[in-house]
C-alpha cells in the first residue's frame, strides 16, 4: 500500500497505519504545493478502500484494476487541473523511447482530463456550446486512447485536443452547479465498498460551493469518503477544516524529483528544482519563464525613476490573458515572500530577489496584498478581464509612488 507515493514516506506510513487499524476518517484534506503526490495518494486510497484482495500494489482484484484504469464507478473527480504541459513532456519522451510506461502515463492523463466531464457532473455547469466542444474533443480522443501504441499523427491529435479542451475552462475553480451535481451523486446507492469524492483545488471554491460541501460533510455516511485537495489550507473556511483530518504533503527532495523524472518519465535531464518546473519548462506562463517580465513589472511600478507612461506601454504590450494572470499571481507571491522576509528578520526585510519591495512600509504592503487578493478573486471566480483588473490595480499605486505616498 502507498508504495507509489514517492518522497512522502511519512504520509504513506500514516495512511497505511490508519487503513490497517480501520481508522480512516470520512473527510480528509490533502494539502501542499503542486506536484507533491496529493492526487496519487487520493487514488491509492480509493483503491485500498475498495480492494477485495490483499491491498498490495500488485493486487489483481477487479476493483483494483478498475481504480488503476480510472474506470471505477464508485469515485468521482471534480477538477480543472491542466495536464497539457505534462502531457507535452510525456509525448516528447515517448517519441524517443516508445515505452509502455510512457504510453500508459499519456493514457492516464487523458482519462484524468475527461473524468470530470461525465454528463451528470456537468449538467448546468457548462454552456451547451462548451459541452458540445468538450464532447467533440472527447470523441476524437476515444478513437485512439486504447491503442497499445500511439503513432505521430495520434500524438498530434492528443496534444491539439488537450490544448483546445483546457481553453474551454473560463475559470480555474469548480462551478457551483458541479458541486450540486456531486451532492446528488453522494445520495445514490452503489454496490461498492467505499464511495469516494475527490475535489481538487478546494481552496478556490466559491462561498456558495463551500456551503454546499459543508452541509454534506456535516451528514457523514459510513461508506462515503471525501478527499479534498488544496495547495493552501489557510484559504479553506474553518468550518470545513474542523470536519476534516489534514495531511500535509511537503515539497519533494531533489533526490525524489530526480527519481520521478528519470523513472516515471524516462527523461535523462533531471536538473529541475521541482516537478512544476519540469512539466512547465515550455510554458510561457510558468513562474520561471515569466520571471523576466515580472521583474520588469515590479520595477516599473515601484521604482520612482520609471514614469507612468513606461508602465502604461508595458501593460499595453501584454495581450495574452494567461500570461497576465501569471504576472498577477507572480506579483502576489513576491509580496507574500516580502512579508515572510520581514517576519524572519525583525521587520527589516531581506528580499534579495526584489529589493525594491523592501522600501514599502508595512501598512501599504498589507493594503496592496488585500487589493491583490480581491483582484485574483474577481478574475478566477467572476471571470473578469485580467488586463482591466491589473490596470485598475497598478495605475493608482504608481501614482502613489510618484507622489511619495508609498
Amino acid at each position: 500500500m502507498f508504495s507509489n507515493l514517492i518522497g512522502q514516506e511519512s504520509i504513506a506510513d500514516m495512511l497505511r497505519c490508519e487503513v490497517n487499524n480501520d481508522m480512516i476518517t470520512n473527510s480528509m484534506i490533502f494539502h501542499g504545493n503542486k506536484y507533491t503526490g496529493k492526487l496519487t495518494a487520493a487514488f491509492e486510497l480509493v483503491r485500498v478502500l475498495n480492494c477485495d484482495g490483499d491491498k498490495s500494489k500488485n493486487c489483481k482484484c477487479s476493483n483494483c484494476l478498475r481504480v488503476n484504469s480510472l474506470d471505477f464507478n464508485g469515485m468521482i473527480l471534480l477538477s480543472r487541473r491542466n495536464y497539457y504541459y505534462e502531457t507535452v513532456e510525456l509525448i516528447k519522451n515517448y517519441k524517443q523511447k516508445k515505452s509502455a510506461m510512457l504510453r500508459n502515463q499519456i493514457y492516464k492523463n487523458l482519462k484524468l482530463s475527461y473524468m470530470p466531464l461525465e454528463n451528470f457532473l456537468i449538467d448546468g455547469a457548462m454552456s451547451e456550446n462548451d459541452k458540445k466542444s468538450a464532447f467533440k474533443y472527447a470523441d476524437k480522443v476515444s478513437e485512439i486512447i486504447d491503442n497499445k501504441e500511439y503513432n505521430s499523427v495520434e500524438l498530434e491529435i492528443i496534444e491539439e485536443t488537450m490544448k483546445s479542451f483546457y481553453d474551454l475552462y473560463r475559470t480555474p475553480n469548480i462551478p457551483v452547479n458541479q458541486i450540486r451535481n456531486m451532492l446528488n451523486w453522494t445520495y445514490l446507492s452503489l454496490d461498492v465498498k467505499a464511495r469516494v469524492v475527490i475535489i481538487d483545488k478546494v481552496d478556490y471554491l466559491e462561498s456558495s460551493s463551500e456551503n454546499i460541501l459543508l452541509k454534506r460533510l456535516e451528514e457523514p455516511s459510513s461508506n462515503l469518503y471525501f478527499i479534498l485537495l488544496a495547495e493552501n489550507k489557510n484559504r479553506i473556511i474553518q468550518t470545513i477544516k474542523s470536519r476534516c483530518r489534514s495531511y500535509y504533503f511537503s515539497d519533494l527532495s531533489k533526490e525524489s524529483i530526480q527519481y520521478i523524472i528519470s523513472k516515471k518519465y524516462e527523461d535523462d535531464n533531471t536538473d529541475f528544482k521541482n516537478l512544476l518546473s519540469y512539466f512547465h519548462n515550455t510554458d510561457p506562463c510558468s513562474a520561471d519563464n515569466s520571471k523576466v517580465k515580472l521583474t520588469k513589472l515590479i520595477n516599473l511600478t515601484f521604482n520612482k525613476n520609471h514614469s507612468f507612461s513606461e508602465l502604461y506601454l508595458f501593460l499595453e504590450s501584454e495581450k495574452d490573458k494567461n500570461q497576465l494572470i501569471a504576472l498577477i499571481q507572480g506579483l502576489k507571491n513576491c509580496i507574500d515572500k516580502e512579508f515572510l522576509c520581514r517576519e524572519y528578520s525583525s521587520g527589516e526585510g531581506e528580499n534579495l530577489e526584489f529589493p525594491i519591495l523592501s522600501i514599502i512600509d508595512y501598512n501599504h504592503l498589507t493594503y496592496i496584498t488585500d487589493l491583490l487578493n480581491t483582484m485574483l478573486q474577481r478574475i478566477t471566480i467572476y471571470n473578469l478581464s485580467p488586463k482591466n483588473q491589473l490596470e485598475g490595480f497598478l495605475y493608482p499605486i504608481k501614482e502613489m509612488v510618484l507622489n511619495d505616498k508609498i
